[in-house]
């Protein structure tokens, strides 16, 4: 595993998603998602380009991204990008207590390139 790979990873919580975040997707890694101490629960996890954020890809939210991006598929998932949202109707273990959850950027939303980083590089690599 490549160190980069590790990272300083948290949950996605209902605070980073008031208002609503636009985030792309970046892969899918391993995680343990035990609360308070409990057994060890290892889930897949989706991770995102630029946001230390990751999101358990439990079922409800599997089947849920799975429709929205139009394949069962994770590998297909990499790149598309999905807008993370409250939800207040959302039950966590049978108790209605909100959660988040995708859906896509509404149609006013445009992916607007980043600048390249643009560096003297016969400046700056000198041999």
């Amino acid at each position: 595993m490549n160190i980069d790979e590790m990272g300083d990873w948290r949950f996605l919580t209902k605070e980073d998603c008031e208002p609503p975040v636009i985030l792309k997707n970046a892969g899918i890694i391993e995680r343990d998602c035990s609360i308070n101490g409990d057994e060890p629960d290892m889930q897949f996890c989706l991770t995102f380009e630029h946001h230390k954020g990751i999101v358990p890809l439990r079922k409800t939210v599997r089947k849920v991204i799975a429709e929205l991006l139009q394949s069962k598929e994770t590998d297909d998932w990499i790149g598309k990008i999905l807008e993370w949202y409250v939800d207040s109707n959302v039950e966590v273990r049978g108790v209605k207590k909100g959660g988040i959850r995708p859906r896509l950027p509404g149609a006013d939303f445009e992916v607007k390139p980043q600048e390249p980083a643009s560096l003297p590089l016969e400046e700056e690599l000198s041999f």
